[in-house]
């Protein structure tokens, strides 16, 4: 499964890959967008924001579009490919218009203010409840749900159980 959601954390917008699909959704002021993009287009994006905040190499940019039989000569192709991914990110938002920087001479990166929202996610609830025994509970529920999600995801390829073939 080759889904990552990233916020911007100056104005809470959500941007999101999924790769399989070949979709990039945005979601600005509470309203979603979302647009189909070609499969080189949702590797490369997926690639970027997996590796979010380390920049993703020139060399594996032009491997990735080669594996989609795409002919790169030189980094001025390369770099032609990766703006009509910023022309596709553009045209669903314009606040979007910089999502996609070049680091000269290293790679492409997204800015700083971008965070993945999962990582977010896992950050530990100082919650408190006047009854310890709650607070605890409540503490256990979350830690299970954390390991199913991780489990399940990291499983689902792997996996499917011939329950979920039955009609």
């Amino acid at each position: 499964m080759k889904f990552i959601s990233l916020i911007d954390t100056n104005n809470q917008s959500i941007v999101t890959i999924d790769a399989d699909s070949f979709v990039l959704r945005i979601e600005i002021d509470g309203i979603p967008r979302e647009s189909r993009i070609k499969p080189f287009m949702a590797s490369i994006l997926y690639e970027l924001f997996k590796g979010h905040p380390n920049p993703l190499p020139y060399d594996k940019i032009i491997e990735i579009l080669k594996e989609y039989g795409l002919i790169i000569s030189d980094l001025t192709r390369m770099h032609r490919k990766l703006s009509e991914i910023r022309q596709i990110i553009q045209k669903l938002h314009p606040s979007l218009g910089e999502l996609v920087l070049n680091t000269r001479g290293v790679g492409y990166t997204l800015p700083l203010r971008f965070k993945n929202l999962h990582q977010l996610g896992n950050q530990p609830d100082n919650t408190k409840f006047a009854n310890s025994k709650i607070t605890k509970a409540v503490q256990t529920l979350e830690a299970l749900i954390s390991d199913s999600i991780a489990m399940t995801s990291e499983n689902t390829e792997k996996f499917v159980h011939p329950y979920f073939f039955r009609l």
